[in-house]
């Protein structure tokens, strides 16, 4: 989402996404840092039914990806003001991306078998946790805002000729690709555990 919101030149946009996702992280470490972590990493069945969920929902990411009309991002701003419409900056792809966060269950995992080794037993749990949750959002969002500003880099050879059906393509494929790898994880997982 970070790379076509700017692709799109809208890095307003790119922005509130970055944001999302490190909203989504701040929240799965929350999970993870409170106990609940550990009893989703301890339950395969949930652990699975979260991961299953996140893949159903790339799977759909890529269909509306592959569905969508191939967008010349060089003359996106004439086409929106032709159409009198206006690209979503607010709060539906806003929470849209904090639901692809919550989707993978990865940093619940990441929080719960890494992070306790830095908890020192002798000082406040919560403020120990409170300051790595912030560490770690703030990390991510440098690393996505990192993210896009090489996509607004590759914006000027994406723009051109077959440049935005190649690119609305291989954004689909690579969904499918992604989902496919969650799936045959969980379902290979659960089939281990029996």
């Amino acid at each position: 989402a970070v790379p076509v919101a700017v692709l799109r030149d809208r890095r307003d946009q790119a922005d509130g996404i970055v944001f999302a996702v490190a909203v989504g992280i701040a929240v799965l470490f929350t999970i993870a840092l409170s106990g609940v972590g550990v009893v989703i990493a301890a339950s395969p069945a949930l652990f699975a039914l979260i991961k299953l969920a996140g893949a159903l929902y790339i799977f759909f990411m890529a269909w509306q990806t592959w569905r969508k009309p191939v967008v010349n991002f060089g003359h996106l701003e004439d086409a929106h003001a032709a159409e009198g419409a206006k690209p979503d900056l607010g709060r539906g792809l806003f929470w849209k991306c904090v639901v692809i966060s919550l989707t993978n269950p990865q940093p619940i995992v990441f929080g719960v078998s890494v992070l306790p080794q830095f908890i020192d037993p002798a000082k406040p749990y919560v403020e120990q946790a409170a300051l790595m949750i912030v560490v770690y959002s703030a990390i991510v969002f440098v690393a996505m805002e990192l993210y896009a500003m090489a996509a607004s880099r590759a914006r000027v050879f994406l723009a051109k000729g077959r440049g935005p059906l190649i690119m609305k393509r291989v954004s689909a494929a690579v969904f499918v690709l992604i989902g496919l790898a969650v799936l045959y994880s969980t379902v290979s997982g659960l089939l281990a555990t029996q």
